[in-house]
């Protein structure tokens, strides 16, 4: 039963490890947007 709390765990991580490249990726964007344009 332990290996079903640890797979939704790495995948809790996984999910946020992503999000945070993606706002990351967005964040930065915007940086460039607001220093070019």
């Amino acid at each position: 039963m332990w290996f079903l709390g640890y797979s939704v765990l790495v995948s809790v991580i996984a999910v946020s490890a992503i999000e945070v490249k993606f706002i990351e990726r967005v964040y930065e964007r915007d940086e460039s947007i607001r220093r070019f344009g």
